[in-house]
């Protein structure tokens, strides 16, 4: 499928807000019929594979709390990430990657909510087949006491769980709970930008090989000296830093970009390598993003 700009905005908005029409079409200033259009083309043709539920941990059970990103290189990926959601109870997205050459940056990425994440690396780390591991802790959030729901709350996060993109009618129909309280409690209950008490986050599952035209890619690059001028300047360009990899005796720094096409991706590399003090030593493309939500039914639950 060829993708354009507005395509990307609209998967970027579901991606920090979750899935909300009416804070798509404010944001992106955009028609509700237009919106509904290209989301359904985006599901048609696979570039969007799926919308699912995911619950503010840190909110729900209370106590302090930390988002984290884990950047891994692991052989045998599959059997790896079934490992790694075995030992890290609450993964919200998981990041499929292709790594030019192979070894060189991550090939899996994973997001999660912690109480220990150093503890939790070092099981990782246990793992034979990871080869490259490195983490970052990017919020802390500290809730006094748990979130307490009553049991219409919970039955209204189980349906949107059960159905993440329904309408308001169609929730309210599985709830059997009148739709004009529902839609109030909905807004409630859904966390985004602006309404960080939420409990619930209704987010897109995307795959970007089935954009023909596009790619979200990861640039590795070694600098030794003037890192934050060099960084500073290709941020102009829409570079964007990411943490510094620690591999063996070299430290590698990530800048990520958006690629639309080959002409633009040969562009960028050109550009990085006219700078002197830096060296392009691999790229990291985007394959798919997964939004692992399995352990939220469980947790409500209990």
């Amino acid at each position: 499928m060829i993708i354009d700009q507005t395509d990307v905005a609209i998967i970027r908005s579901l991606e920090i807000n979750g899935f909300l029409p009416e804070v798509q079409i404010k944001e992106l200033n955009i028609s509700e019929e237009e919106l509904n259009k290209r989301i359904n083309v985006l599901k048609k043709h696979g570039v969007i594979s799926g919308f699912k539920g995911v619950i503010f941990v840190p909110k729900y059970l209370g106590g302090q709390w930390s988002f984290c990103c884990i950047f891994a290189y692991a052989r045998n990926r599959g059997t790896v990430l079934k490992e790694i959601c075995s030992s890290l109870p609450y993964v919200t997205e998981i990041w499929l990657n292709t790594n030019v050459p192979a070894e060189c940056g991550h090939n899996l990425a994973l997001l999660f909510y912690s109480q220990n994440v150093e503890q939790e690396v070092e099981l990782l780390r246990r793992i034979k087949e990871i080869s490259l591991l490195s983490w970052q802790v990017i919020l802390k959030y500290e809730f006094p006491a748990p979130c307490l729901l009553t049991a219409d709350e919970k039955t209204v996060l189980m349906a949107i769980l059960d159905q993440p993109d329904a309408s308001t009618e169609i929730w309210a129909k599985t709830c059997k709970i009148n739709r004009r309280w529902l839609g109030s409690e909905v807004n409630s209950l859904l966390r985004w930008r602006e309404n960080p008490d939420g409990i619930i986050q209704i987010l897109p599952e995307v795959k970007f090989t089935q954009a023909e035209n596009f790619a979200h890619c990861h640039f590795i690059l070694e600098c030794k000296k003037n890192v934050e001028m060099v960084f500073e300047e290709l941020s102009v360009s829409g570079f964007k830093p990411i943490i510094p990899l620690n591999t063996g005796f070299q430290k590698y720094f990530q800048l990520e970009n958006d690629i639309w096409g080959l002409a633009d991706l040969s562009f960028k590399i050109r550009h990085l390598n006219s700078f002197n003090e830096i060296k392009l030593r691999g790229l990291v493309i985007a394959e798919e993003k997964r939004i692992a939500a399995d352990w939220a039914r469980n947790l409500l639950q209990q």
